[in-house]
C-alpha cells in the first residue's frame, strides 16, 4: 500500500486552511485540531469532505497535470521539455520514479482515502436524506478515483483483458497507524469496472438533482457512469445514462459566444460579449484567448460575473487568487504569460484543426508562431487564464457519447446520432454533415482537445498506432510508483 502512515490530524489542519474559502460544501471549519477521534461535530464530517474534494484537484487526479501526461502519451500534443518526468513520458518508458505516475497514485488515492473515511463516520453523525447525501458524494469521488487509476495502471476493459491485473480497490478510510499499515493487493479489471458501477449507482439516487456546476448532483453521476459504460463498449448503457442527461438535467449547450471569439460588426476585430481582445504576448503572431466559461467564468474572466456556464455538468471551483484549481492546465498550455509553453499540438491534431478556417475551435484555441526559432510552434489557447476551474464532466461530452453510443448500440439510430453531430458542428461554424462514425470522432478529437480524454479514446476503439503502439501494449501503462511498492513490497508491477 502507499507509504502513508500519517499524521491525520497534521493533515487535517493543513486541508481545512486550503480549503477555507473554496465554497465547494461552503464550509469554514476554523482552527480544528484533529486526532484519531477529533472529528466531533457535523461542520467537521462536511469539512473532511471538502479536503477529498481538495485532494479530487490536485495535479496528479482532476487538476491538470494527469491530463497532460495522458495527451502526451497518446498523439494530440507533443513537448519539449526533457526533464526526467517528460522525457519518459514522452518516450513511454516510465519506471516506478516517474513523478508523474507517483502524482496520479497519490493525489487519486489520497481523495478515495479522505472520502471512504468520511462515509464510515457520517452514521455517527447524520441520519435520513441528510447522511446519505454526504455518503453518496464518498461514493462517487472514490469511483472517480477507481476509475480514473485504470487509465493510467491498467489495460482497457476487453474480453482479453478482465482478468488481467487491475488497481488495488481501497474502500476503507485510513483512520490508525494500524490501518495504515494493511496491504491491498491488485484487484482483476473486471472486478475494479464492477466496484466503479455499483459505487456509482448506489450514488446516484442519493445526490441531489438540483443543478450546479460546482456542487455534485445525479446528473454528474450519470454523466461519469456514461463516462464508464463508453469505455466499456457498452454502448446501451453509456448511450442511456448520456441521453438521459441530455433529455432531462436541464443542462444546455452553452451559447456560441460564450465559448468561442466572435467577430465584431466589421469582421475584422475578435470581440467577446463586447470587449476587444489585444493580443497580450507578441512572441506569437496569432494570439487570441481562451474564452470558453466551463473553464473560467465571467467572476474569473474580469467579465460580467452573471454569466455562468448551463454546459459544465461538474467542475472543481476556483475562487480567485487563493485557490486555482485548473493551475496544472494554465502552467502547461498558457501563451499569454512571461513564457513559452513546453506543451503544443501536435501536427496531425493541427492540419485536422486548420482543415476548416471558419471553424470556431481553430480561431479561438490555437496561437501559432511560425519562423525557424525555439518559440514556433502550434501553442494551445484553449486555457489562457489567470485562474481556472478544472474542467471533470459537461454537457458537450455527453453528445458525442450518446451520438456514437446510438450508432453502435444493437438497435441503431444514426439520425439521433446525425442531429447531435450536427448540434456541435453548427456551434463551431463548421459545415453541418451527414452522419459516419469517422466524422464523430474527429469532431470528438477537436472539441474535447487537450483534456486528456485521448488516450482512453484511442483505447477503447482498439487502435493498432498509438504513436506506434497497440491500444494493449503495457508501455502505454505507467509503473505502480515506489511509494507504494516500498510499503506493499508484494504488490506486483506493470
Amino acid at each position: 500500500m502507499m507509504k502513508k502512515i500519517q499524521h491525520l490530524w497534521l493533515v487535517f489542519l493543513a486541508v481545512c486552511i486550503s480549503c477555507e474559502d473554496t465554497e465547494l460544501l461552503e464550509v469554514k471549519p476554523g482552527n480544528l485540531v484533529l486526532t484519531e477521534d477529533a472529528v466531533k461535530t457535523q461542520d467537521d464530517v462536511r469539512a473532511y469532505l471538502n479536503s477529498a474534494y481538495d485532494a479530487m484537484s490536485y495535479g496528479g487526479f482532476s487538476g491538470g497535470n494527469a491530463a497532460v501526461g495522458a495527451d502526451v502519451l497518446a498523439d494530440n500534443i507533443v513537448t519539449t521539455n526533457n526533464d526526467f518526468n517528460w522525457s519518459q513520458i514522452r518516450s513511454r518508458t516510465m519506471n516506478l520514479f516517474n513523478p508523474t505516475g507517483r502524482d496520479i497514485w497519490q493525489d487519486t488515492y489520497k481523495a478515495i482515502d479522505r472520502a471512504n473515511y468520511v462515509y464510515d463516520i457520517v452514521p455517527g453523525f447524520f441520519e435520513g436524506n441528510s447522511g446519505n447525501s454526504l455518503r453518496a458524494e464518498c461514493l462517487f469521488i472514490r469511483a472517480f478515483g477507481h476509475f480514473h487509476l485504470m487509465q493510467f495502471f491498467a489495460l482497457p476493459y476487453d474480453n482479453s483483458t478482465v482478468d488481467n491485473l487491475g488497481v488495488p480497490i481501497r474502500t476503507q478510510g485510513i483512520k490508525t497507524i494500524e490501518q495504515a499499515s494493511v496491504t491491498v493487493s491488485r484487484s482483476t479489471v473486471q472486478q475494479v469496472y464492477t466496484k466503479i458501477i455499483e459505487d456509482l449507482r448506489a450514488s446516484i439516487p442519493n445526490l441531489p438533482v438540483t443543478r450546479s456546476p460546482y456542487f455534485l448532483n445525479q446528473w454528474a453521476g450519470k454523466a461519469l457512469l456514461a463516462r464508464v459504460y463508453f469505455q466499456q463498449q457498452n454502448y446501451e448503457q453509456a448511450f442511456a445514462q448520456a441521453q438521459d442527461v441530455i433529455q432531462n438535467s436541464g443542462y444546455s449547450l452553452d451559447r456560441q459566444d460564450f465559448v468561442f471569439l466572435v467577430d465584431d460588426n466589421e469582421g475584422n476585430r475578435k470581440k467577446f460579449r463586447g470587449f476587444e481582445l489585444s493580443e497580450v504576448n507578441n512572441r506569437l503572431q496569432v494570439l487570441v484567448r481562451s474564452v470558453d466559461v466551463k473553464y473560467a467564468d465571467a467572476e474569473l474572466s474580469a467579465y460580467n460575473s452573471s454569466i455562468v456556464s448551463t454546459e459544465n455538468i461538474f467542475s472543481l471551483y476556483s475562487p480567485g487568487t487563493a485557490v486555482n484549481r485548473g493551475a496544472s492546465y494554465t502552467k502547461s498550455y498558457r501563451t499569454n504569460s512571461n513564457y513559452t509553453p513546453q506543451f503544443q499540438y501536435n501536427q496531425a491534431l493541427m492540419s485536422l484543426l486548420a482543415e476548416t478556417p471558419s471553424d470556431k475551435r481553430y480561431i479561438s484555441w490555437v496561437g501559432v508562431q511560425a519562423g525557424d526559432n525555439n518559440d514556433a510552434g502550434n501553442y494551445i489557447t484553449k486555457f489562457n487564464y489567470d485562474f481556472m476551474h478544472s474542467p471533470v464532466l459537461a454537457l458537450n461530452e455527453m453528445y458525442f457519447i450518446a451520438a456514437e453510443a446510438a450508432a453502435l448500440k444493437s438497435t441503431p439510430n444514426t439520425e439521433l446520432a446525425r442531429q447531435y453531430l450536427n448540434l456541435i458542428q453548427e456551434r463551431a461554424d463548421v459545415p453541418q454533415t451527414s452522419f459516419s462514425l469517422t466524422i464523430l470522432r474527429l469532431e470528438r478529437r477537436k472539441e474535447l482537445l487537450a483534456q486528456g480524454l485521448r488516450l482512453g479514446e484511442l483505447k477503447r476503439l482498439r487502435s493498432d498506432n498509438i504513436r506506434g503502439l497497440s491500444w494493449n501494449d503495457e508501455r502505454l501503462l505507467f509503473q505502480i510508483p515506489d511509494t507504494e511498492s516500498n510499503g506493499n513490497p508484494n504488490i506486483r508491477p506493470n
